[in-house]
This record gives C-alpha cells, structure tokens and sequence, in this order.
C-alpha cells in the first residue's frame, strides 16, 4: 500500500502571475469540482491514496520525478527543457488524481431524484449507515470524535434524525431498516414523480392567462417525454450480465 498519511488533501502550490494581476482583462475562474468524499472519511482516504499510488507506480512517475531533481541537484541541467518535464509531470499527476477519485467516487443514486427530497433522504440515511457499518466491519472504533463526526453528516440529512450508536448490532439492524426504506422509496418513485409534476403543474399555471398556462403544460410535458427517451434509450445500452 502507499506510504503516507490517510488523506485526501492535495499538495499546494501558489503560482502568481504578475502580468496577469496588473493587466486590465480578467480571466474566468472554474471553481474546483467537488469530492465526492471527505478527509476524515478514513476508508475513502486510504483507498484514493492507494489507487492514485498504483495508477502513478504503472505511469513511472516517481522515477521521473526522482531523474528530475537528480539532474537538478547535480547542477547540468537545461532550465526551460526541466520546466517542460515538470510541467508535462504535473499535468499527468492531475489527470491520474481524477481518475482515482472518479474511480472511488460514491454512487449517484442518492442525487438521481432531485425532484423528490423524501426518496433522496431516504437514499441518503441508508448510505450513511452502510459507510458506518463498513467502517465497524473493517476494525475501525467508534471513538466519541467518530460518532460525532458521523452524527454530523446525520443532521445534514434530516436536522431530526439521531443515529443509534450504542452497539454494532443497533447499526446493523439500523442499516437494514433503512435499506429496506430506500427499495421501498424507490419502488414509489413513479407515484412520488407524479406527485411532483402535479406541484409543478400548479405553480406554472397558477399565474398568468389561460394561453400561458397551455404553453407552461406543453413545456412540461415536452420535457416529460424527453426525459422518458432518455431513460429508455439509457436502459437499452445498459451492459448487463451475460446469464450463467
């Protein structure tokens, strides 16, 4: 496994350019896409610094970096060609850092039903206990920083949930119950998506003349339609399982 400590935290670097911050023209900034998952997210962590250790081992990174401040050290080297070197080292370093968090990034199923807030709690509270059951599972102890930490991330879901953490029995029947929640959520998710076009019908057509409200249902049902082919074209291209 890689060396290091258990985080996800990338290193820093400030790179000022002064022309660029006395110049008149402004340049668009592109803000940095989210994780996915959390630093004091302990199996997370490790498992994107293991991944990313792997992927750059295969790349040859470290002996490229190493032959870099080798030649560097040494003293012979050409200025503008090591700069490329770091430069072109940088650029794969970046690439293969987001392929491993692509590669461990949690399932899009808890934001799959924006439209409906009750399945996305529902999604979210079992997910929540899967990741603290794998976390017993895997030896880890529930220290009071931990339950914390966890009863945390609970109040971000519902501010009125209280997780039971008394026992590993408790989180595992806790677990199931709320797994049995989510397939049951999700099993009313046409009736729940009815509901939610129903709201969305009423506050389209509750301002405006009787030919505004026929262009708000025409929209609506435009995009209904749209997003039923897309589904359907989706599930087509599925790859499933070949049957033993």
């Amino acid at each position: 496994e890689a060396q290091g400590a258990c985080s996800d935290h990338r290193g820093l670097v400030i790179d000022l350019g002064l022309h660029s911050m006395w110049d008149s023209s402004e340049e668009q900034t592109q803000e940095p896409r989210p994780r996915g998952f959390r630093s004091n997210n302990t199996p997370k962590s490790l498992n994107f610094v293991n991944t990313l250790y792997e992927s750059l081992s295969a790349q040859k990174m470290f002996n490229t970096v190493g032959n870099i401040l080798d030649r560097i050290k040494s003293g012979e080297y050409d200025a503008e060609e090591e700069q490329a070197n770091l430069s072109a080292a940088d650029d794969l370093i970046t690439a293969e850092m987001l392929k491993a968090e692509d590669a461990i990034r949690p399932s899009r199923t808890a934001t799959s039903h924006s439209w409906s807030p009750e399945l996305v709690a529902l999604q979210k509270k079992a997910n929540l206990l899967k990741q603290v059951g794998r976390y017993i599972n895997e030896g880890g102890n529930l220290l009071e920083r931990k339950k914390l930490s966890f009863t945390r991330e609970a109040r971000m879901i519902d501010p009125t949930w209280t997780l039971d953490l008394s026992s590993a029995e408790a989180i595992h029947e806790a677990s199931h119950m709320a797994t049995k929640a989510a397939r049951l959520g999700t099993k009313r998710q046409t009736e729940l998506r009815r509901q939610h076009l129903d709201r969305l019908i009423q506050e389209k057509t509750s301002l405006g003349d009787d030919e505004e409200h026929e262009r708000a249902l025409k929209n609506i049902k435009r995009i209904e339609a749209q997003r039923q082919a897309h589904r359907t074209i989706q599930a087509a291209f599925k790859q499933r399982a070949p049957p033993i």
